[in-house]
């Protein structure tokens, strides 16, 4: 897939941020844990 040209002149200016949607609907998305899922993710795992 090729980019489009506010992609490339943003490339060029050494600007990160895309002007593509980040949706969390997208297959593929993450997002980070709440404080109260990563403390359960931590007790069902103990280290």
């Amino acid at each position: 897939m090729s980019k489009d040209r506010q992609e490339k002149k943003l490339k060029q200016a050494r600007v990160t941020e895309s002007d593509r949607d980040q949706s969390l609907d997208y297959p593929g998305a993450t997002r980070l844990d709440t404080p109260e899922e990563a403390r359960e993710m931590n007790q069902m795992n103990p280290k």
